[in-house]
């Protein structure tokens, strides 16, 4: 292995992700972080365990079935593992998983050619045997059929397809085993990795959450230091919108900025008049105009309860996205009614 090799095997970069597959892991997870960024932007940016990082992302309804964690391997990210572990050790791992994989699929085609192979030397054997039984001297039959089944090998294959069976369930129960092994380390590296971007010393990047999502979809193949800047150097990263619900939680962090005090009926004043002004976007006043009624529910929540200005924001998200995603019958057909106009 040459030296470059082993430095950047060192540096936690199992094998190289394929722009384009590096991309669309970009685009889930800024959609996944972006649009519940008000249940978990004021936490995960101050993360310190990497058990936390899957009790934050856990906040989420259904997570583990969203596109961002379902389709790709991020997902490792809300599995058990809480076992620390090295680089190398997810490697070693990662390499006898897959030569357990290559030995499985070697033996189950060599089992499976084998068994057939002696099914088909029982078959005729059990043929000759019915013509046999016509036969008036049974000696000379009998001795015919074992001549017959040593030609066939029908023994030799029986134990020898019995033998590879018992071998393939071995190695199967073995790559079983290493998969589980793999897929806890996994989760504990690939959570520790979060950490490590959020508590860099060198604050490098700020703990926005296209940055998150920069950092997190290489894992749980890439450091999250060498996730960002492969990210950062695919053209097509900057052209991955921002969500709808993202731009909300910006203009409300805008407003309550700027309203002094922080009242949420002026809050909730400012961001419907900011909604329906002209030159806001019509896609953006689409969206949640259709929804208005569950953010005035949202505010309702989220009165006397005491929360700081940074808070507030994010607070008011939470429990927008909460009603948004659960409505009561009631709710559901009240939310028809109280649209924002168009």
């Amino acid at each position: 292995m040459s030296k470059n090799t082993k430095a950047t095997k060192q540096l936690g970069r199992d094998e190289e992700i394929n722009p384009d597959e590096l991309l669309k892991r970009y685009a889930a997870l800024k959609r996944f972080l972006e649009d519940n960024w008000g249940r978990i932007g004021l936490d995960l940016p101050r993360v310190r365990k990497p058990d936390d990082v899957k009790s934050i992302l856990n906040r989420v309804p259904d997570v583990l079935w969203l596109p961002a964690f379902r389709d790709f391997p991020m997902g490792c990210l809300l599995q058990d593992g809480s076992e620390e572990v090295s680089w190398r050790e997810v490697r070693e791992t990662r390499e006898k998983y897959k030569e357990a994989k290559r030995e499985e699929g070697r033996l189950s085609l060599e089992s499976h050619t084998v068994h057939q192979e002696a099914q088909n030397a029982r078959t005729a054997l059990e043929a000759a045997a019915a013509e046999y039984k016509k036969q008036q001297d049974v000696k000379r039959a009998q001795n015919q059929l074992q001549r017959l089944a040593k030609q066939l090998r029908v023994e030799e294959l029986t134990n020898q397809a019995n033998e590879l069976g018992a071998s393939f369930r071995n190695t199967q129960k073995n790559r079983e085993a290493l998969a589980a092994l793999l897929a806890s380390q996994d989760a504990w590296l690939a959570r520790h990795e979060v950490v490590g971007f959020v508590r860099d010393r060198e604050q490098r990047y700020s703990k926005t959450a296209r940055n998150f999502a920069k950092a997190m979809a290489g894992l749980p193949f890439y450091d999250w230091l060498y996730s960002v800047r492969k990210c950062t150097s695919i053209p097509g990263v900057a052209t991955v919108p921002t969500t709808h619900w993202f731009q909300v939680l910006e203009l409300l962090k805008a407003i309550v900025k700027r309203t002094r005090p922080a009242n949420l009926r002026r809050i909730e004043l400012k961001l419907r008049n900011q909604l329906l002004k002209r030159d806001t976007d019509p896609a953006l006043r689409s969206r949640i105009g259709s929804q208005w009624h569950y953010m005035t529910l949202a505010f309702v929540d989220c009165r006397g309860k005491g929360f700081n200005r940074t808070e507030i924001p994010h607070k008011i998200m939470a429990r927008f996205l909460d009603h948004c995603e659960r409505p009561s019958v009631a709710d559901a057909e009240l939310a028809k009614h109280n649209q924002l106009p168009g």
